[in-house]
């Protein structure tokens, strides 16, 4: 009372906050709570709407930035696979004289491939997971709409399983294009070459 004389405000309420268990349900509730006392009445989206849209947009820069970061990931496994494969030509040509086919040769890359990309996967994972705790423990103090004493992660397993496909992809072709490139070539002229 004595604030509301002070700042000339009339008596009674100025502001009702009304809590629910279901966010999702604001929206509609604001619209009822509107007509039954015949007050304006507006739900969280519609009060922190420029808030959620600021959200909306960092959530998909960071989405851009994940899958950039993952794409070039897999354009670095392809190099390192692509050269080890090119590498090896000598090699290939001698079990290519020896009576292997090529399907043969192309399988020991694929497995090679096949290898690296579980062992690498697994340590990606592993380390991507133990960064994104260390990060989610860095605090940082949020009062308002968000409420947090930690800095916010999205812990998502489709980031891990998008990356874990991809470098599978990436060796699957690193591994098997060159060798079978690499197969395709006469032994006799590739070991002649080497030399």
């Amino acid at each position: 009372k004595i604030a509301q004389a002070l700042l000339q405000q009339p008596s009674g309420a100025s502001m009702i906050i009304y809590k629910l268990r279901d966010r999702n349900r604001a929206p509609l509730l604001a619209s009822r709570f509107e007509s039954l006392f015949q007050h304006n009445a507006l739900s969280w989206q519609e009060r922190e709407e420029s808030t959620l849209q600021l959200f909306l947009t960092l959530s998909m820069s960071v989405a851009i930035t994940v899958s950039l970061i993952i794409l070039l990931a897999g354009f670095g496994i392809f190099n390192v696979l692509t050269m080890s494969v090119l590498a090896k030509i000598k090699e290939i040509a001698i079990l290519r004289s020896m009576g292997y086919r090529r399907r043969d040769i192309s399988a020991i890359f694929l497995w090679q491939g096949a290898l690296i990309a579980a062992a690498g996967s697994v340590i990606g994972c592993l380390l991507g997971a133990l960064m994104t705790w260390g990060v989610s423990h860095i605090p940082i103090h949020l009062r308002g709409l968000l409420y947090t004493n930690y800095f916010l992660v999205t812990w998502d397993w489709h980031h891990y399983l998008f990356a874990t496909f991809l470098a599978l992809v990436a060796v699957f072709i690193a591994s098997y294009v060159p060798a079978r490139r690499a197969a395709q070539l006469p032994p006799v002229v590739t070991i002649r070459g080497s030399r």
